[in-house]
């Protein structure tokens, strides 16, 4: 980690109580400065004796030459001798993704006064009788856009509390947004300013779609109306609206579904097309660390930290067949009796259209890793142009090799 970023003094923000017991995930801000945003994960805070180890993230100002623009680790903090060691340290970059800093991370050092350290000791360290909670600015947005917002309010002139704060909220509308801006008494060219930095935070209610099909010639097509189709454990449904638009919607075992959009009609054909078009699930590499109970333990988990199981896996090695698997909530271990050295990993989802790049193993530098599996839109299908044939009262799509028809509710 930055060793400058370490020892710099960094501006303080006042403890604000926090909202109940700690969520999955429950992130506070505790430090906002030009120089650093550093954020606490209070979920993650456990106390053993004298000893405090809690997950934070640090965004730096801007990134650097290798386009980094912060750091995550998990850090355990020493209330009697104070002293801190990083734990699992990974670095953020610009484009979203994260990579584990395999560089020595080393042992605990002294905390120095004024430093980001300091302010995590003070508050996670209180004395006896006191509440557990650390206090901070509590999230209801991600933490990058939080911090990439804190930076562009402390340009116009705002202090670290008043940045941390309107930088803390998810706006419902503009008018929420005004609000807030009116409590900070922001007026003039700041003000418009301010609203281009919290723009990222602002929830724009979707626009209905203007309709493709004119109502009249929509239910003049005989196309309007709700299909239905199941087979065995399958259950799925078209809705064509007489204003253009559908809803799809499928459940099998497990699979659930779902697209909506627009439809037009020519002739025997209808076509489908996704408003707005599906984000598709990713994964990324996370962290890395030593465990010693497995040559390879692979772990696929979500953005706030929960087991995902069920993500099909491909080992390669440097020579020989692949070995396939599948992730449990705990993850995957390699077989004690697989004696080659494995050198990547691939996972997929096929049935939500999920496939990773391939992800480089180094077992010497790291053998427990872990992915971050991101949602975006998983379960909606992409139907962008999706052609479907109509054969009389039916809607016919052709799908992986397939089709399926929908029958027309009377």
């Amino acid at each position: 980690m930055n060793r400058k970023l370490l020892g710099n003094a960094c501006l303080l923000l006042a403890s604000v109580t926090g909202h109940g017991a700690a969520r999955a995930a429950d992130w506070r801000m505790h430090i906002a400065s030009a120089e650093a945003v550093v954020m606490v994960d209070a979920a993650t805070v456990a106390r053993e004796g004298a000893v405090r180890t809690l997950r934070t993230v640090i965004f730096t100002g801007h990134a650097d030459a290798h386009g980094v623009i912060g750091y995550t680790a998990m850090l355990r903090l020493d209330c009697i001798a104070r002293t801190s060691q990083t734990l699992d340290l990974s670095k953020l970059y610009a484009d979203g993704s994260s990579k584990p800093d395999t560089e020595d991370q080393g042992g605990a050092e002294p905390i120095r006064v004024d430093t980001f350290l300091s302010v995590l000791h003070e508050r996670a360290c209180k004395p006896a009788g006191k509440s557990d909670d650390m206090g901070g600015v509590a999230l209801n947005v991600a933490p990058a856009i939080a911090a990439r917002s804190v930076f562009g309010l402390l340009k116009l002139g705002l202090d670290g509390a008043q940045a941390s704060e309107l930088a803390s909220y998810r706006y419902g509308n503009p008018e929420q947004m005004e609000t807030a801006l009116d409590n900070a008494k922001l007026a003039g060219r700041k003000r418009l300013a301010a609203r281009q930095a919290l723009a990222a935070q602002l929830v724009v209610a979707p626009k209905p779609p203007t309709p493709i099909v004119p109502l009249r010639a929509a239910v003049e097509s005989g196309r309007v109306g709700r299909y239905s189709a199941s087979e065995r454990e399958m259950a799925a449904g078209i809705w064509l609206k007489a204003d253009g638009t559908f809803e799809y919607g499928l459940t099998v075992g497990s699979l659930d579904e779902s697209a909506t959009g627009r439809w037009t009609a020519s002739g025997r054909r209808i076509r489908l097309t996704n408003q707005p078009r599906p984000v598709p699930p990713v994964i990324t590499a996370g962290t890395g660390r030593r465990n010693p109970d497995t040559v390879l333990s692979l772990h696929v988990v979500t953005p706030n930290g929960n087991g995902v199981p069920g993500v099909d896996l491909v080992v390669g090695f440097d020579g020989g067949a692949t070995l396939d698997g599948y992730t449990q909530t705990s993850g995957w271990n390699l077989p004690a009796d697989e004696k080659r050295a494995p050198r990547w990993v691939q996972f997929s989802m096929p049935s939500y259209g999920l496939s990773s790049p391939r992800f480089e193993v180094d077992t010497a530098a790291a053998n427990g890793l872990t992915f971050v599996l991101t949602p975006n839109d998983i379960g909606q299908v992409d139907f962008t142009d999706l052609v479907v044939d109509v054969d009389q009262d039916q809607l016919v799509i052709h799908r992986a090799g397939g089709e399926m028809r929908f029958t027309k509710k009377q």
